[in-house]
């Protein structure tokens, strides 16, 4: 064994204790996936150092107890990648080839390429690199441009079948990919790894400041509506106080009407969504107004009914007749895993109990905002959510009339299909479901929203 297989034994041995630790901080049952995944390794290589995932969690909270990690003699160096001092010299627009630069150097490989995810979650762009490696490979694995932890797997398996010998270093940022470093012949795989880790933090840090990132991870043009609708788009991967959250917005290029968010205070989870009638231009400043009515009227300490009253509010003084919207804005108290909410026109939240059965929870009805006025005293709706069951918000552009792409028929197979499955997982399987009924190029954007309790979800 050389020098650097050496190093990446030992490297590899931390990553995979630390992220078991991290999942136990997180309040997370470790499993082999989930392992790999937060280490930058394949599950081959957690087995090749830990014979059982029980002797790993034995070792894992020794660790913790006592907060030691492995011996300083043996612990990997520093990453090479200095953010800050990336960042100062190189411009946002240079960052992708920089990064390949210094990875190709690092770990010694013959050629280096940047991928990232596409918007619509179906595909690795090439965004630097050698051209030795394709232009993109098609992959269904991602909730928009964030790969779950469950995607590890499939993402090693789509790259490995069109590229066998090439190693993968996936870019996670807060528990979700956004692309990866692809080598041939890399020297010091471990290294690779590492620097993959730091390399998607500089790139989340430095987007705001160049389209470049942006425009590499879209395959076709787009229009001003769907750009809107992409800045109002937040993470769509998301661990709240006792809530797990995947949510995706299938881009139609030219749409831009809906949008859904998130966000954690001190009064618990907020979360909400938004489906506006029409398309285009209209349709995303309606939606952008709402989402900026929204996030207002939370920095103040309102509820869910102040902030309906602050949407509807907002997109009034739009005006036009065909500016109206439907809506749903939550709260969630994770000490009682309760859901609370305000729903306005058609967008009410659907339960899937543990069996798979799908529920309209229709508990008080508003109308669409902007156009009959709201009632002076705003029902709210609450729903204790158990551990077995989730909560779906979809737009009418999944479900609704009109030629959408699945029938209630295919829904309710959907759900009894994903039954205890992640929302990740259950996110992915609609996906799939709406892209092979309707293909790559939607007629209407389709917003997925799914909600389950942090215990008790794998």
């Amino acid at each position: 064994m050389t020098a650097s297989d050496r190093r990446d034994v030992v490297r590899n041995r931390s990553a995979i204790l630390d992220a078991t630790i991290s999942l136990l901080d997180d309040g997370e049952t470790p499993t082999a996936g989930a392992v790999a995944w937060r280490a930058g390794v394949a599950r081959a290589t957690v087995y090749r150092h830990y014979p059982t995932i029980a002797a790993l969690v034995t070792e894992a909270e020794e660790t913790r107890a006592s907060q030691v990690r492995p011996p300083a003699a043996d612990a990997p160096s520093p990453a090479p990648l200095d953010i800050p001092a990336l960042l100062d010299r190189v411009a946002p627009p240079q960052l992708p080839e920089q990064i390949v630069g210094e990875a190709q150097r690092y770990s010694r490989a013959r050629a280096v390429a940047l991928y990232l995810v596409d918007i619509g979650g179906t595909r690795l762009l090439r965004a630097a690199g050698s051209l030795e490696f394709p232009e993109e490979m098609v992959v269904r694995l991602a909730a928009g441009p964030e790969i779950p932890a469950e995607g590890v797997e499939a993402l090693h398996e789509a790259v490995s079948a069109t590229l066998p010998s090439v190693t993968i270093a996936p870019m996670v940022v807060r528990g979700r990919a956004t692309g990866a470093l692809l080598a041939l012949d890399a020297q010091d795989a471990g290294l690779l790894q590492e620097m993959a880790r730091h390399a998607g933090i500089a790139l989340a840090m430095s987007e705001p400041f160049s389209d470049v990132i942006a425009a590499s991870r879209r395959r076709k043009e787009t229009t001003a509506a769907a750009e809107t609708q992409q800045l109002c788009l937040p993470p769509r991967l998301a661990r709240l106080s006792g809530l797990r959250l995947a949510g995706d917005v299938l881009p139609a290029y030219e749409n831009g009407g809906n949008w859904f968010d998130h966000a954690e205070n001190q009064d618990g989870a907020w979360i909400a969504a938004v489906d506006t009638l029409g398309s285009g231009a209209r349709a995303a400043a309606t939606s952008a107004v709402a989402l900026g009515a929204l996030r207002a009227a939370r920095t103040v300490g309102s509820t869910p009914r102040d902030a309906i009253q602050h949407m509807d509010a907002a997109i009034r003084g739009i005006g036009g007749d065909e500016v109206r919207c439907s809506a749903f804005v939550a709260r969630w108290h994770a000490t009682t895993s309760t859901l609370f909410w305000v729903a306005a026109g058609d967008l009410h939240p659907v339960l899937a109990d543990a069996e798979g059965r799908l529920t309209t929870l229709r508990d008080h009805a508003l109308p669409q905002l902007a156009t009959d006025p709201l009632p002076e005293t705003i029902p709210t709706s609450h729903r204790v959510v158990r551990p077995d069951e989730r909560i779906l918000l979809l737009s009418d552009g999944v479900s609704g009339l009109g030629g959408a792409p699945l029938s209630a028929a295919a829904l309710r197979e959907l759900a009894r299909r994903s039954r205890g499955a992640s929302p990740a997982r259950t996110l992915s399987l609609i996906q799939g479901a709406i892209r092979d009924a309707a293909g790559e190029d939607l007629d209407d954007d389709a917003m997925i929203v799914v909600l389950a309790p942090a215990k008790g979800v794998s």
